[in-house]
């Protein structure tokens, strides 16, 4: 009875979350260092990231650190993302279960914003100003990554929980400030602490589970006079092996999303594997501005019993017409 309980429960919250979206109204500009919102792995990615509920795997330490604790064994993650405007977004993480202790992990992300950015200056000359490519200027390079460590761990066979504590750092260069007289430079740029932490539930109805998390909770952070706080999330998801025969089977996973900065959203997702070595993916992404469909492949190859396993992960994510497609690509290690 009780876990009839709790997957009613479930259903009911994701049945809201699809309600909500159809009436909900967006909550832009309500967060900073936004950068946190964007996923490592691009297994979850081509998924849909509908990934709160998939444990077993290095990519749970960026959507629900109760996953890890269901990890076996030790394993390495190097993550790129061909990012929108030449940007790039980068992603490294490990973790190693310690069998009855729990698992450990860690992971590293940092964006690269390409060039520097040229910008404009007031200026007592014939325009007012210097800046831009005709009238030289200052640059500035903005700087952004976050680096956490994270612990997880399964209290009986059927409930596991996680924790991630991540620092975060962000730069908007320097600004030249007159006062009294006086040029002063004032850096821009914050720093502090942010918390992840999530559950993860196996109903005992085959393998169904119902994960939870909240991700980049934290104070309120400054530049001038207004506040702002980081981009929490709340995500809830159900995910079950619906078809499974000797070498193949095929999962799928639904999540709904309560972020702080936009209306409720909705990530669907699937993953077919066949003989342990290739999986195809597929997601699709409901109340976003512009990313929509999901794709992606996955091969692992086993190189030896003492060296493990070598891990190929590639993802597509559509952003429409006006922004086109980004692309991910991991390289992991399983040992």
């Amino acid at each position: 009875m009780k876990i009839k309980n709790v997957c009613l429960v479930a259903m009911l919250l994701l049945f809201q979350g699809f309600a909500t979206i159809i009436y909900a109204q967006n909550k832009v500009a309500q967060a900073g260092m936004t950068f946190l919102k964007i996923g490592g792995g691009a297994r979850a990615a081509a998924m849909g990231e509908s990934f709160v509920s998939m444990p077993g795997d290095i990519n749970s330490i960026f959507y629900n650190p109760a996953g890890l604790a269901h990890i076996e064994g030790r394993e390495l993650m190097f993550s790129y993302t061909d990012w929108i405007a030449d940007i790039t977004h980068n992603a490294i993480a490990g973790a190693w279960n310690f069998q009855n202790i729990g698992t450990f992990a860690f992971s590293f992300i940092f964006m690269d914003y390409g060039e520097p950015i040229r910008v404009t200056q007031r200026a007592d000359n014939e325009v007012g100003y210097i800046g831009g490519n005709r009238y030289g200027g200052p640059t500035f390079s903005p700087a952004e990554f976050a680096g956490g460590i994270a612990y997880s761990r399964k209290f009986t066979n059927k409930f596991s929980m996680g924790g991630h504590i991540k620092y975060v750092y962000q730069s908007l260069g320097h600004s030249n400030i007159i006062k009294d007289g006086v040029e002063k430079v004032k850096k821009n740029e914050i720093s502090g602490i942010a918390l992840d932490f999530g559950t993860l539930y196996y109903t005992g109805i085959r393998d169904l589970r119902l994960g939870f998390s909240i991700t980049n909770f934290s104070r309120d952070y400054q530049y001038e006079k207004e506040s702002f706080q980081l981009p929490l999330t709340m995500r809830i998801g159900l995910a079950m092996t619906v078809w499974r025969l000797e070498d193949q089977n095929l999962s799928l996973s639904v999540d709904a999303l309560h972020p702080r900065d936009y209306a409720e959203q909705i990530n669907f997702g699937g993953e077919y594997w066949y003989k342990n070595f290739l999986a195809l993916r597929a997601g699709y992404k409901f109340n976003y501005d512009e990313q929509g469909l999901t794709l992606g492949v996955g091969f692992n190859y086993q190189i030896s019993k003492n060296l493990g396993r070598l891990v190929f992960d590639y993802a597509y994510t559509s952003f429409g017409e006006l922004l086109g497609s980004v692309n991910s690509f991991n390289i992991g290690f399983e040992f």
